[in-house]
């Protein structure tokens, strides 16, 4: 099956128990079939405050063009806001 990665990028947060942002597991998998699918993104340790992060995809055994479209953009979590997903045609 072909691969693809998301990659949170750090961001410096100045927010008390604003918490840390991480994906529910390692990988995910997908039917090529599949038209969009959604990355669910959560925020553990704490919810004060907004905070957010940039992501993008990298290729890894899938190629942007052929077995995917590229993506790039900012999750944003506001205060008391726990869970986001990411979305990738």
């Amino acid at each position: 099956m072909p691969r693809f990665a998301f990659f949170i990028e750090s961001k410096t947060l100045f927010v008390v128990d604003a918490g840390t942002l991480g994906f529910s597991k390692a990988t995910f998998s997908f039917k090529e079939s599949e038209s969009i699918v959604a990355i669910p993104i959560h925020r553990l340790g704490g919810m004060d405050g907004k905070v957010s992060a940039k992501w993008r995809t990298v290729d890894c055994s899938a190629l942007e063009g052929r077995d995917y479209e590229s993506g790039k953009g900012v999750v944003t979590f506001g205060h008391n806001e726990v869970s986001s997903l990411l979305r990738v045609r």
